[in-house]
């Protein structure tokens, strides 16, 4: 349940209006998130990623940035 509401935040956010770097953050989130069940890389891993767009969208995108840290306390509720 928790991960099928990650990868439907992931979706909302990749609809969002980001910029080029933000939407390439996003394209490394949806990478992960379609491994969610195998080990994680080394780095950046998917939270760092997600961490990084949140620090490219927080100032300017207010929106991308709720969901990026909905996304995020959702994996942290699933142990990720």
């Amino acid at each position: 349940m928790l991960k099928s509401k990650t990868k439907d935040l992931v979706v909302e956010l990749k609809d969002s209006d980001l910029s080029s770097s933000q939407y390439e953050l996003m394209l490394q989130v949806e990478n992960h998130m379609h491994d969610l069940d195998k080990p994680e890389p080394d780095y950046p891993n998917l939270v760092d990623t997600l961490e990084m767009l949140l620090l490219e969208v927080e100032e300017k995108q207010p929106k991308a940035a709720l969901i990026t840290k909905e996304i995020l306390k959702t994996l942290e509720n699933i142990g990720i």
